[in-house]
């Protein structure tokens, strides 16, 4: 289905939603589906909705300012990602003129959430001059994604993003899995969930374009998820990595219990920049402290397995040395 931008401005409750209450508003059909979803289902998928302090976050993290914005939310929930990047763009100083979001979700009693958010994003839009059109394909992205990138082999058909924002499901994916099969169509090999939905994203995203994602931290390290860091090494920059100390903060609600990081990376190989390391205790915490590390001292240019090392301050950098230096 296909939302244009709307015609008027949506009241909902009795109040006009603008860029500061809009993703105050989503976060109501966040509270809804989580009532009305049954959890074990939820869980099943791998399903964890974003909280507004970390969308928030994720969303202040974009920098490029062009004139169109092409933005995919492969998992997109009840648009909580969507929404607070659209309300983060509109106070943007120099604002695009033409917003558009892909977004994939398969649960069906999620859809007319979504397409509502996807209403109130044109409704904020239009209050500061931004055109807005919206997609929303409820299908799976896994399926979708290989399709797309199976596409773009044919010059000029491929569709294009230069924004990714993203919290994809979690769990794991078997060998002779449906989604194993699809993926090794675009020479993608991974067995978790996901990896599965930010590699072909990746393969999406146009020439320095940016992503965001909340994942688990285990992609860092680890021959399980080497071919993923190789491709991502190959592909992409890292800008900003964000620690949360607390393993059940990110998403506390849900009692996730992985430890999670936000991604911010551009698909760039100019590695001169800085790349932020900042670190909170949980979703709510004013006080975050920020470290800047060269991008190979993050991830080391003659290290084959491609390991991210998030050293989150000076004094476990030291020690980390130190315990590496030979005696």
């Amino acid at each position: 289905m296909t939302i244009e931008s709307a015609d008027r401005q949506k009241t909902v409750f009795g109040a006009i939603v603008d860029a500061e209450t809009l993703l105050e508003q989503v976060d109501f059909f966040r509270i809804d589906a989580n009532r009305k979803l049954d959890q074990a289902h939820r869980a099943n998928l791998g399903q964890f909705f974003t909280p507004p302090p970390v969308a928030r976050l994720m969303a202040s993290m974009f920098s490029e300012r062009l004139q169109t914005i092409n933005i995919l939310d492969a998992w997109a929930g009840v648009g909580s990602l969507s929404a607070a990047l659209v309300a983060e763009i509109c106070h943007w100083k120099c604002k695009p003129k033409l917003i558009t979001v892909t977004a994939y979700e398969i649960e069906s009693l999620l859809i007319n959430h979504l397409q509502t958010t996807f209403n109130e994003c044109s409704s904020v839009c239009e209050q500061v001059g931004i055109e807005f059109k919206g997609e929303i394909f409820q299908e799976d992205f896994i399926a979708a994604g290989v399709a797309m990138v199976n596409v773009g082999l044919v010059p000029g058909k491929r569709r294009r993003f230069n924004c990714i924002i993203m919290n994809p499901p979690y769990g794991k994916i078997g060998s002779k899995s449906k989604e194993r099969q699809l993926l090794r169509l675009i020479d993608i090999e991974t067995g978790n969930l996901y990896t599965a939905f930010l590699w072909p994203s990746l393969k999406l995203l146009e020439l320095n374009g940016e992503v965001v994602a909340i994942t688990p931290k285990s992609f860092c390290n680890g021959p399980y998820f080497r071919p993923f860091r190789q491709a991502l090494s190959k592909m992409m920059s890292l800008r900003r990595i964000h620690i949360f100390d607390s393993r059940k903060k990110a998403f506390q609600e849900d009692d996730v219990l992985q430890e999670n990081v936000i991604i911010h990376a551009a698909k760039s190989l100019d590695r001169s920049k800085k790349v932020m390391i900042s670190t909170s205790v949980g979703t709510d915490d004013d006080f975050i402290t920020i470290r800047e590390v060269d991008h190979d001292q993050l991830v080391q240019t003659d290290d084959s397995d491609a390991v991210v090392h998030i050293v989150p301050d000076e004094m476990a950098h030291k020690i980390k040395l130190r315990a590496a230096t030979p005696t």
